[in-house]
């Protein structure tokens, strides 16, 4: 499955939609970024996945909000450069 977000943002999940996340890719203006297994792994421990139960849709949608944030801290970093 594969979810594609405001033209920048690409997450592919798992076939059998337990919400394992194989592959993030970020395309901005700052380049491509691969978002590593690590950074994943540590954003859904903050959106508590694993601890309650949450659907994929939800799961999703809080993922990208967390990444979205990610996303403008680093370029506000470099555009304060």
């Amino acid at each position: 499955m594969f979810h594609e977000f405001a033209d920048k943002l690409f997450v592919q999940l798992d076939d059998d939609c337990d919400g394992k996340i194989t592959m993030c890719k970020l395309e901005c203006e700052l380049g491509n970024q691969d978002i590593s297994t690590e950074e994943i792994e540590e954003m859904k421990k903050e959106i508590g996945y694993g601890t309650i139960d949450i659907d994929k849709d939800r799961f999703i949608s809080a993922f990208v909000k967390q990444l979205t944030k990610r996303i403008y801290q680093v370029e506000l970093k470099e555009h304060e450069k």
